[in-house]
């Protein structure tokens, strides 16, 4: 109902803006990091058609955008027009037929048409602000970003700490330092820099910026690292690649993998993600970073 009402009032300010006042436009996506992250390609589109607008985002990550974007926690009604980025629940409405991006059909609700499947998200940061965190988690050092779990809600996207362990126990021999990712209460994992609860979500942003590959399930850190345009290896299960995935990532699910080039018109059968093997996603990640098998015994 409720997303029946946001739309009915997100289409009124369409047409409002369009025809009546463009002086001002509200838009709104609050909650989950990569969801809003997902936002800002059509955000950018929206900026770059109308740079004179006054534009104010009501979200619960600021972080997430620069300065010429007003940010909130609250919406007011007086603040209309007002747009929700929507994209309802495509994952679960299994007879839909879209294979489109969420970044797209985000953009294509507030009327942006594409015809391919390019796109790019951003994140911006002053990263003059984080000078000292900068020198001494990321200058001179070869890392890659690791986040194992997705939130508590939705467990069905988290690989086993075992699987985990095991594939850590294989990257280790690369010559990488490992930095895992995530809450605190998250499993831990040996063998890496834990910072679970130890970063805040800009040093969480650098750290995937500044990496030489991010490895992780659906979620947050997945879309971070597609708007550094960082390479990745996303694991999934019970959510569609088709919808999520960026340019320069590579989706692994079950046995098979793909990449983003490749995603269109992919027919995906969910499955557990717990039948992906350690050693299928080593054996991707060599490939990913152009090394052979044999670069172990070196």
């Amino acid at each position: 109902m409720a997303i029946n009402v946001q739309r009915i009032i997100s289409t009124a300010s369409l047409w409002y803006f369009k025809y009546i006042s463009q002086r001002k436009v509200t838009f709104v996506r609050r909650y989950g990091i990569g969801d809003v992250i997902m936002s800002t390609y059509a955000l950018s589109q929206f900026r770059n058609e109308h740079p004179e607008t006054d534009i104010s985002i009501v979200t619960n990550y600021k972080e997430v955008f620069d300065d010429t974007y007003h940010t909130t926690h609250k919406l007011s009604w007086t603040d209309f027009p007002v747009i929700w980025l929507m994209y309802e629940h495509y994952d679960f409405w299994m007879w839909r037929k879209t294979d489109r991006s969420i970044p797209h059909i985000i953009s294509e609700f507030i009327g942006y048409k594409s015809h391919d499947n390019q796109f790019q998200l951003s994140i911006h940061i002053d990263e003059k602000r984080h000078a000292r965190f900068l020198e001494n988690m990321v200058s001179n050092k070869k890392y890659i970003v690791i986040q194992p779990y997705a939130s508590h809600w939705n467990s069905e996207k988290n690989w086993s700490t075992e699987n985990w362990q095991q594939l850590i126990s294989r990257i280790s021999n690369l010559g990488y330092q490992i930095y895992h990712l995530g809450l605190e209460p998250d499993p831990a994992i040996s063998g890496v820099v834990d910072l679970r609860g130890r970063t805040n979500l800009e040093e969480s942003f650098l750290l995937i910026k500044h990496s030489s590959f991010f490895l992780g399930v659906n979620s947050f850190g997945e879309q971070a690292a597609g708007a550094f345009n960082i390479p990745s290896i996303i694991l999934y299960g019970p959510t569609n690649p088709a919808y999520s995935l960026n340019p320069s990532q590579t989706a692994i699910y079950a046995d098979e993998k793909i990449d983003f080039e490749r995603i269109g018109g992919l027919t995906y059968t969910f499955c557990q993600i717990n039948q992906i093997r350690p050693e299928f996603v080593f054996n991707c990640l060599l490939e990913k970073l152009n090394l052979q098998p044999n670069h172990l015994n070196k």
